[in-house]
């Protein structure tokens, strides 16, 4: 029996589809061909706010006859968009905002299920099945990807260690040269250029602004949580931090560069259920080369930065990781010394990472216990980074 589903879809807002090709995306989802549908759900995904090129992420879901069968199907929707409908646009000075927005890459996740990518991925890392792409307009599109059934057991000390030898050989798999590159010149050329572009929109007009303004500290919430960690002086030491990032940039450029995942934290490393040696690869950040070591950055916070993972654990899988990752870099053969892999790995993650790990854009709320505990946490997660621009 067919069912209306016009209402349903429309709750996907810039993603909607027309019923008749929703049933071409289930059948693909389903692999038959004419289902027909007999129910459709529509539920938003909440996640921590912080990329640019994510519009909306949603999970479309119901059932459908095949047949005199009727069949349950999930499908994960992730709308992209530019940086021109990036609602945090005016954080950007309006003499830079064209062109930044112009060079943002806002593709390069359609870019990569569209490459080679598969054929150079190994053993344990794969991409998601991918249903359909839908251009919704110049500035928006949606991906109708697998539903992947996550594990909801805690990252192990040996899983860090296991993703980061698979980026590591990933890595070592793309080096400037390879013809599996994602956009266009100059940009998927130039060393850096993907962390220099989030160093000057992101970082320095994002967070430099709110590091300036005495009412976003004086927030009740943050002083407490200040209070509480004995870090009165974490506001100056990150600002004194802000000067070094030309220069940690330069110092990046200048070692040996691969073509990286761009944002390699554990909820882009799905394990699936029932296969905890195996990582689902989603959300390819960066489309430029960029240095050895740099995805190990995003695996180390990324739970943190999800409150999924106490700073307190960051040590243990740092020192877990880093090896790791050395291992499956060299298995490649590309040249590059553990001083130069460390390196790499410490100052982009101190650029990507730092400066946004206290979520300052959040102190537009009212003072509560939850933040008063978040902002806690992620201080304790600053000051880790902070010890760590000392290593190197």
């Amino acid at each position: 029996m067919a069912v209306d589903v016009h209402t349903t879809l429309s709750d996907l807002a810039y993603a909607e589809v027309t019923r008749d090709h929703l049933e071409v995306i289930v059948g693909r989802c389903l692999g038959v061909e004419a289902p027909t549908l007999t129910s459709v759900r529509v539920a938003t995904v909440v996640y921590p706010y912080g990329s640019i090129a994510t519009g909306a992420l949603m999970r479309c879901s119901g059932t459908a006859m095949v047949g005199a069968e009727e069949r349950r199907w999930s499908i994960f929707v992730k709308q992209l968009q530019s940086a021109r409908v990036w609602p945090m646009l005016h954080l950007i000075p309006e003499s830079h905002r064209a062109d930044w927005v112009a060079r943002f890459p806002w593709r390069i996740e359609i870019e990569a299920y569209r490459s080679r990518l598969p054929d150079l991925l190994p053993a344990g890392l794969r991409l998601p099945a991918v249903y359909d792409i839908v251009e919704i307009d110049d500035d928006r599109a949606a991906i109708w990807m697998e539903d992947v059934e996550v594990s909801s057991e805690c990252w192990s000390t040996r899983q860090f260690a296991h993703a980061a030898r698979l980026l590591g050989v990933l890595a070592g798999r793309r080096p400037p040269g390879t013809d599996v590159v994602f956009g266009l010149p100059p940009e998927n050329l130039t060393p850096g250029s993907g962390l220099r572009m989030l160093a000057f929109g992101r970082v320095k007009m994002g967070v430099g602004g709110m590091l300036a303004d005495d009412a976003i500290w004086a927030h009740s919430a943050l002083v407490y949580a200040l209070d509480a960690t004995g870090e009165r002086h974490l506001r100056d030491d990150i600002r004194s931090a802000m000067h070094e990032v030309d220069g940690w940039l330069d110092v990046l450029d200048s070692l040996p560069q691969t073509y990286v995942h761009g944002d390699a934290s554990p909820q882009n490393l799905l394990v699936p259920v029932g296969d905890p040696d195996q990582f689902v690869v989603i959300d390819f950040g960066f489309n430029s080369p960029h240095c050895v070591g740099f995805d190990l950055g995003q695996l180390l916070v990324g739970l943190v930065h999800s409150d999924l993972m106490e700073p307190a654990d960051m040590r243990r899988v740092h020192e877990a990781i880093l090896p790791a990752y050395i291992d499956g870099l060299r298995s490649t053969g590309l040249n590059a010394t553990s001083e130069e892999i460390e390196r790499g790995f410490v100052l982009s993650l101190l650029v990507r990472s730092l400066f946004t790990a206290v979520p300052l854009e959040m102190l537009h709320e009212p003072d509560s216990p939850e933040l008063r505990q978040l902002l806690t946490s992620r201080i304790r997660m600053a000051r880790y980074l902070l010890n760590l621009a000392d290593s190197v």
